[in-house]
């Protein structure tokens, strides 16, 4: 039986709208997040989650953007986007 991500725990803080988390990477670390919406009337859009520390990270792709997360739409993304730092993706699956 394969075993569960850390990446899965993590997912379900970040959308749920917890703040401040602990990275299970690091003890250093903490776990950031940036969201963006392309398609406003349905929130559908994409994010990213990564361990400050580490810099080891996750896409999530076609999702709806919750509420009670930070997001930017997509056309003030760009501009966002050049101030996050460079991630290695995993796979979390």
């Amino acid at each position: 039986m394969k075993k569960k991500s850390p990446w899965i725990d993590v997912i379900i803080k970040v959308l749920n709208g917890e703040k401040n988390i602990a990275s299970p990477f690091d003890a250093q670390g903490t776990i950031e997040s940036f969201f963006v919406v392309v398609i406003k009337e349905e929130r559908l859009g994409w994010g990213r989650i990564w361990c400050s520390a580490t810099r080891r990270g996750i896409h999530l792709c076609r999702m709806v953007v919750p509420d009670n997360v930070h997001y930017f739409y997509d056309e003030e993304a760009n501009a966002a986007c050049n101030n996050l730092p460079e991630i290695t993706l995993e796979d979390f699956t």
